[in-house]
Parts: structure tokens; C-alpha cells; sequence
């Protein structure tokens, strides 16, 4: 008796509101959980050297990356870059060091499939629940592709697209023209945001206020 008179006299509102708390509690107990998990490597991307077929255009655009980084390190806003310098920037380029921050994991789409990842590539395409692989040997490997890369340039129309500011030209320049590690489809991970090249334009030199030498005519 004594439950009745509650539930007649107990709001409707209320009644709707302890309903929908109830369906929501059973909904987040029974929601499946996302679980981080490494990527699985193919036999190719396990293997000790070089990097698979299907990596190396996002391989290319990570040395490509960081040949512009170095080279703006080396760059001075009062003066052009030199050609000493460009060479330093460019063994920089290939130092191990400089891929710390890379590795594999598993992209999205209708196929998914193990790709890199780092500064400069998009991560608009990979799977949530799987965690990147980073460190061991695909700082090794991105340096020993460095490398490769390096024997293939031309330095010469490198230094000079990065003298013009024209840092996604020279990504094409260097990984779909001289390289062909990419095609323009290829290129799509591309974060055009960190091509961008800073302009170091020469500071312009306070002038310095003239001193007034007139000496001061005497009082009449």
C-alpha cells in the first residue's frame, strides 16, 4: 500500500528522469571498451634494413621536413645562407637523433594498413585504440633513408628553393621529382603547416640620432 501512494503521488517528471538515468547507466556498463594496442608488423616492416615499399613516401617527407629544419637553424637573418652551412644542415639532416619522435602505427580507411608517424604527416586517418610503435630501430632506419636520399639530390636546387621560401615546393622537389618516392597522390599525409619557412629578413639597423654639433650663437 505504502509503495503505491509513492508512485501515484510521485511526479511524472521525476519518474521520466529516473528512467532515462537508468538507461544511460546501462548503456556506459555494457559499452565496449577501447583497449591501446601495437600495431602488428607485416614480414617487410619487421625486416632489420630499409623501410617497406609503402613507407618510404612518408619516409620522404619526414627527411624532406627535416632538411628544412636544419637548414633554418643554420640560416642568419643578416646574411644569405652560405654553402658551408647548407652542408652542415644537411648531414644534420641524417643525424639518428632526429627521428626520436617517429614510428609505426595502424592507419585508418577501407584498408588499414601499418604506416608512419611523427611531425609533418597528418594524423587525420589513424585508428583510434592503437598505440604508435616509436624508437628501436625506425630512427635507424628513417636515418639510414636520410642517407639514400642524400646520395639523390641535387643540394644546389635545394638550397635554392629554400632561399625562396617555397617549402612545399621543395618537398615536391625533393621526394616527387628528384627521389620518386611520391607521386601527388602519394603525398596526401602531408601537414603543409610544417613546411612552412620562416622569413629571415635582415634587420634593419636603428639610425642612429645626429648629434647636434652647430655650437650655440652667443646673446646678443
Amino acid at each position: 500500500i505504502f509503495f503505491r501512494s509513492v508512485m501515484v503521488s510521485a511526479n511524472p517528471m521525476f519518474l521520466l528522469l529516473c528512467m532515462v538515468g537508468v538507461a544511460i547507466l546501462g548503456a556506459l556498463t555494457n559499452a565496449d571498451t577501447i583497449s591501446m594496442k601495437p600495431p602488428q608488423l607485416t614480414d617487410e616492416e619487421e625486416q632489420r634494413i630499409g623501410l617497406a615499399s609503402h613507407m618510404r613516401c612518408d619516409a620522404c617527407i619526414v627527411v624532406a621536413r627535416t632538411i628544412i629544419k636544419e637548414l633554418q637553424k643554420v640560416s642568419k637573418a643578416d646574411a644569405p645562407l652560405r654553402e658551408l652551412d647548407a652542408i652542415e644542415a644537411f648531414e644534420g639532416a641524417c643525424n639518428r637523433k632526429r627521428y626520436d619522435d617517429y614510428g609505426v602505427g595502424t592507419g585508418g580507411g577501407a584498408k588499414p594498413r601499418n604506416m608512419l608517424q611523427g611531425p609533418g604527416l597528418s594524423k587525420a586517418n589513424d585508428s583510434p585504440g592503437v598505440m604508435m610503435m616509436g624508437g628501436g630501430a625506425w630512427p635507424v632506419k628513417l636515418s639510414d633513408f636520410c642517407g639514400t636520399i642524400m646520395g639523390e639530390l641535387d643540394e644546389d636546387m635545394v638550397m635554392d628553393l629554400y632561399r625562396t621560401g617555397d617549402g612545399m615546393g621543395l618537398l615536391t622537389e625533393v621526394c616527387a621529382k628528384q627521389t620518386r618516392h611520391c607521386t601527388k597522390e602519394t603525398m596526401g599525409r602531408v601537414e603543409a603547416s610544417e613546411f612552412a619557412i620562416a622569413s629571415k629578413a635582415p634587420k634593419k639597423k636603428k639610425k642612429k640620432k645626429q648629434q647636434n654639433t652647430a655650437k650655440g650663437k652667443d646673446e646678443l
